[in-house]
């Protein structure tokens, strides 16, 4: 066994601290300077903050700002920086637009800063670049870009705008191959040594900046996007469906992969092991076709190791609106077991509910499918099913093509969660749930804002379910629904 002496191990120490210096001087000229989590304070802001929830005793409120209509496709994927200042939105028309949040908030104009236009075939999914003022976009050819947005803050505090720089392009390496979903974020890099009776200890870790995207073809990678190198490869199970969402933990140790067949895998991104395999939905009949939609770790409980569990539920067009019906599921990663549900319903005339929930089960269904069994289940979800209206018919393989109900049957609209965002106070100082709290607090702040296809946004408060409110929903319903436990 080498031993080193104090005087060689601090020597080594330097050596390694100067090679990483030099790597972050570089990896800066090409994804620009740091930036700081938070948004920015802002002069002249005309719009008043939201109230603190514990200061008053009313429900959340949202106001409209704009209708942002400058993509001629659909929206795949939406993303913030890192410091709130903008946000970006890939879509289906092949480009990545740029949107001024300040702008946006003093009524400016509803247009976007800037465009990227440089994809050959439509944007799949965005994301942010941690800590930077990038954004990787992905595209349906199989391409992946990563773009700086270049912009300095003047003396008002708006921030100026200059261009769009490409500093990066990957291509999958399969043909016919594209990301789906993806996730970014940082690595650190730690140097200390220490002398014990003449020996020296010294730990060290190489600094990455990974890029964690699954693909069309149940794959999931692992790349640094500052050297190219691909770090990790894991085969999701292809029986288990389609990959339509991913879930990291805070410290970056495990990974949750949601499938359209409504099956969960959790993998060790430490080693690349499939560790546990479950099926959503145990709060539903196992007759129901169920889908994940979006996952995200739960903002003020379970201490990083609870999941939110968007479900999405094939319905056959003549269900009653007021029939209970579950929307979320909490799990909890280490124990595998389901801790709790949310869900809607309607009510009758009479002010109750025609039906409650069903008990809570704790105990995930077991994942015995075959391939042929898998690939038969998924079939039948996406054939079987009726949605309530017509959908219209994408390219895009993972957007399940519902069959139209029947002419004569009224549609009843869908309340299946598209769209996600968690985070720990709604009002005030607004934190995002990918911020990593302290091991062993705990707060009982939280909240869910959902999307749905009935077309309405709800505020979900998990510390009070009855401050809960619709924020945004079409001119015919009553927006005034009830929240409380069941």
């Amino acid at each position: 066994m080498a031993t080193f002496s104090e005087e060689d191990s601090g020597q080594l120490g330097h050596m390694l601290e100067h090679v990483y210096n030099a790597s972050s001087t570089e990896a800066m000229q090409d994804f620009g300077p740091r930036v700081h989590e938070g948004p920015p304070r802002r002069r002249n802001v005309t719009r008043e903050g939201f109230p603190p929830r514990e200061s008053t005793g009313r429900r959340s409120e949202a106001t409209l700002v704009s209708h942002l209509v400058a993509h001629t496709g659909a929206i795949n994927g939406i993303a913030v920086s890192p410091d709130q200042l903008f946000f970006v939105s890939g879509s289906d028309d092949k480009t990545v637009k740029v949107w001024d949040t300040s702008r946006l908030q003093r009524n400016v104009t509803s247009k976007p800063r800037t465009s990227y236009a440089h994809h050959q075939s439509r944007v799949t999914c965005v994301c942010i670049i941690e800590a930077t003022h990038c954004f990787a976009s992905a595209g349906e050819d199989g391409s992946i870009h990563i773009v700086r947005v270049h912009l300095t803050q003047s003396s008002s505090g708006v921030p100026k705008y200059s261009r769009l720089s490409r500093v990066r392009e990957y291509h999958c390496d399969n043909m016919g191959e594209y990301v789906t979903t993806m996730i970014h974020y940082n690595a650190g890099a730690c140097f200390c040594h220490h002398s014990f009776c003449g020996l020296a200890l010294i730990v060290t870790a190489e600094a990455t900046s990974n890029l964690l995207y699954a693909t069309n073809t149940c794959n999931v990678y692992i790349q640094d996007i500052r050297s190219g190198r691909t770090a990790l490869t894991m085969a999701n199970p292809r029986h288990h469906g389609p990959i339509s969402s991913l879930c990291l933990d805070k410290r970056r140790a495990w990974l949750v992969v949601g499938t359209l067949s409504g099956v969960l895998t959790l993998w060790d991104l430490r080693f690349g092991l499939l560790l546990r395999t479950w099926r959503a939905g145990s709060s539903l009949s196992p007759s129901v076709s169920v889908s994940v939609n979006r996952l995200a770790l739960h903002p003020s409980k379970g201490n990083g190791l609870w999941i939110i569990v968007a479900l999405g539920t094939g319905t056959n067009g003549t269900s009653s609106g007021a029939e209970f019906k579950p929307l979320i599921e909490v799990w909890d990663v280490e124990k595998g077991a389901m801790v709790e549900t949310f869900a809607t319903r309607d009510l009758l005339e009479s002010g109750r509910p025609t039906s409650g929930p069903s008990p809570l089960t704790s105990v995930p269904q077991e994942v015995n499918l075959t391939p042929a069994a898998g690939i038969a289940a998924l079939v039948r979800a996406r054939t079987t099913s009726q949605h309530q209206g017509n959908t219209a018919a994408s390219s895009n393989p993972f957007r399940t093509r519902w069959q139209a109900a029947p002419e004569d049957t009224p549609p009843v609209p869908s309340k299946d969660i598209v769209g996600l965002v968690v985070g720990s106070d709604f009002g005030g100082q607004n934190q995002s749930s990918a911020r990593a709290r302290p091991e062993g607090r705990s707060s009982s702040r939280g909240f869910l804002i959902t999307g749905s296809e009935d077309k309405k946004l709800r505020f979900w408060d998990l510390a009070r379910i009855e401050k809960s409110a619709v924020l945004s929903a079409p001119p015919s319903d009553d927006d005034r629904p009830m929240f409380g436990y069941v």
